[in-house]
Parts: structure tokens; sequence; C-alpha cells
């Protein structure tokens, strides 16, 4: 995803090959036309990479299934909607469960390309489309797997291992047929209006921008504190902004808090500290 972050502990052969299967499940079906867009295709051979993605036009006489060339064909990509984690909204971990996105398309965001309308009207042009379909499958349990990884490695590089008790890792590593529906109480969506302010990160050469920011949650009730990350993945393109909480700050650490503390100070100021 053109990240530069860099830890020295990573994972195991085993829970890389599950890591990547939900990675890979996201690119490929959520934001493929991005992904071709921006080249993320990591170590992929440049000769196995797609050139044309599928559609379906359906015209007067009938429905055609269609390969368009990369060049027209109308990028687009879809999140979940989410409500925020049940950790911060006194939502019990049991009653976290998957939106139902089949019966409520609210509860997903179609975003489009700032090409795409006008790809779109070529394409009704050229075929005397009635409709056109650009075929998008979500999984939300890949999803969070995805946003979960990104807001523990972005903890882990901000704070280090030791200054953190993981949240996340069990559900990180689970099989893929794994019920993750518990990530909800620690994966939501964050409201943009809260003060907290995300800042762009650096990336490899002309990838992907994305924003981030990481900082404390405190729990007035247990005392406990907690390590929670701002991700905005295509930032750019007004994508959603998500919540992670990833992980309880070790009592022991207090310096290491008060860091993250005036980091996000900083950032409800307007600053980039």
């Amino acid at each position: 995803m053109g990240g530069t972050l860099v830890l020295e502990k990573s994972s195991c052969r085993k829970c890389a090959d599950v890591i990547s299967a939900a990675e890979g499940f996201c690119q490929r079906n959520m934001f493929p036309g991005i992904r071709a867009l921006y080249e993320l295709y990591g170590r992929q051979r440049k000769k196995t990479r797609p050139t044309a993605f599928r559609l379906r036009v359906k015209t007067k006489r009938k429905l055609l299934d269609l390969q368009v060339p990369i060049a027209e064909y109308p990028f687009m990509a879809i999140f979940p909607k989410l409500e925020p984690a049940g950790l911060i909204s006194f939502r019990r971990i049991e009653d976290c469960r998957w939106p139902d996105f089949v019966n409520d398309r609210s509860r997903s965001v179609l975003w489009e390309y700032n090409e795409t309308r006008e790809r779109l009207r070529r394409l009704t042009r050229k075929y005397s489309a009635i409709t056109i379909d650009v075929p998008l499958e979500m999984c939300i349990a890949h999803f969070c797997r995805l946003l979960a990884k990104i807001g523990y490695s972005a903890a882990v590089a901000h704070l280090g291992y030791d200054a953190l008790t993981p949240l996340l890792l069990e559900y990180i590593r689970a099989p893929l047929r794994a019920d993750l529906q518990p990530l909800l109480f620690y994966i939501g969506q964050a409201h943009d209006n809260d003060g907290v302010e995300i800042v762009e990160l650096p990336t490899y050469g002309d990838q992907v921008p994305y924003k981030m920011a990481t900082y404390i949650i405190d729990n007035i009730e247990t005392g406990e504190q907690y390590v929670a990350t701002r991700v905005q993945i295509f930032a750019h393109m007004n994508a959603p902004i998500y919540e992670v909480i990833s992980a309880r700050l070790n009592p022991s650490h207090a310096a290491v808090a008060e860091e993250a503390r005036r980091r996000y100070m900083a950032f409800t100021e307007g600053g980039t500290a």
C-alpha cells in the first residue's frame, strides 16, 4: 500500500500467509482498479499483472460481459460504513456484529475516481448501454483484519513493542474462516469533527497517499490507557477514516504516554508534531 513503517519483528510465514490472503482479497475485489492505477502489486511480475478489468454492460438487446482496458476502465472502490468502535461507544463485545450489507446498501460507500463519471459516459456511448455494472465484492472480515494490522503496526512503530499489551493479534493471526466480529469492538468509523487531525505520511515514490495518527485514549472509569490509530487509506480520494484501538499502554511506560499525549495535543491544535 505504499507504506514506510518498518518493524523489527515480523510475522512468521504461516501468519503472513493468512494476512496476505486477506489483504489480497481486498486489493483484488474491493479496490482492484485503484491497485492497477497505482501499481500496488508488490513483487508480482509485470507480465502477470492485469491489463483489463471486467464490466457488465446491459444494452437494449443483450447483456455483455466485457474485459475493458485499464485506460478505459471506470475506477471505483467500495468501503464499509461502520459504527464507532464498541469499546468507545459503550457496546459489549458480544453485541458487535457485522452490518447487513446485502439488504442495506446504505452500510457501504462507493468511491469514484475523479475521471470515473467521464469514463462511464464514454462507455455508455460506445456500447449504447442502459446500465454499466462495475463488479466489486466486499468482505468486512478481511477489511477489518487489514485495518487491524495497519493500526497495530503503527502503534508498534510509534511506541515500541514493550510499551504495549496487544489487543488484536489473535484476530490478525486467526484462520481465514474464523469469526472476526469481535474486531468491531476495537475498530470503527471515526468522526471527522472530534478534534483529532490525521496527517499524510511519506510513501514510496508516487504511490497512494494515506493518512494516520496514533494517540492515547484514557478510560476514566478504569484508569487504563489505550493506543488508537486513525487510518485513511487513499486519503487524497477522501476515503472513509477508520479508528483502530490496537493495544493497552503498559502503565510502566509513562514517558511514552506523555509523548503520545503531546503528539495528540499537537494534532488537535492543527500541528504536525
